[in-house]
């Protein structure tokens, strides 16, 4: 998939020894125009062992969307996917506000890509 350059994404939590499978991440989504976002991956085995795990008969969260990884590149392809298909960013994820109030003093250069697979920095 072609590689939009017009957001990037950081992962708040960090990206650490994730199962690429099995485990969800959250992401803060930072558009060009300055407008940030917040979501949480979910992968499929993920949510179902979450449910094996609490005997619950409903699984949701707040700004869920679902890959079948969580790799950096699937989430990349995700979110540009999102944005292709008519730009669902703001259907699918919460707005948290600017990259002045999130990332005080920092422009949208400034800030790491940490899914791009040329700049892979925590």
């Amino acid at each position: 998939m072609h590689i939009l350059k017009d957001f990037k994404i950081i992962f708040p939590g960090g990206y650490g020894e994730a199962d690429e499978l099995m485990d969800n991440i959250d992401i803060n989504i930072i558009l060009k125009n300055g407008d940030v976002y917040f979501a949480t991956a979910f992968t499929l085995q993920n949510i179902g062992t979450l449910m094996s795990r609490d005997d619950g008969s409903v699984f949701w969260a707040t700004d869920m969307f679902i890959v079948k990884n969580i790799t950096k590149t699937t989430l990349r392809d995700a979110v540009a996917e999102l944005i292709a298909q008519g730009n669902y960013i703001s259907d699918a994820f919460t707005w948290i506000g600017t990259m002045d109030k999130q990332y005080p003093g920092k422009t949208f250069d400034d800030l790491p890509d940490m899914a791009d697979g040329f700049n892979i920095s925590n």
